[in-house]
């Protein structure tokens, strides 16, 4: 995080995020595309409007299912 409170970001790619933790929350509001996301040992085949709250420290990633749709997400990050 740039700022000690909190960001929010759009992100717009097909980058796959390698399995990462955070010391913030993390609010993730899933646009579109076709993601399956992985928290722990859970995992989650995303629908357009889903939300996740990841806390802080909770080890997450994000795979991409069809590299031909395109990935749109946001991102609140949440410092407690």
């Amino acid at each position: 995080m740039i700022r000690r409170d909190f960001e929010i970001y759009r992100y717009r790619y097909m980058d796959e995020v390698e399995l990462h933790h955070h010391d913030f929350y993390e609010i993730y509001f899933f646009a579109g595309g076709s993601v399956t996301y992985y928290i722990e040992s859970q995992s989650y085949h995303l629908s357009k409007g889903d939300i996740l709250i990841i806390p802080p420290r909770t080890l997450h990633r994000a795979v991409i299912d069809n590299t031909n749709a395109s990935y749109d997400r946001y991102v609140l990050w949440l410092y407690n």
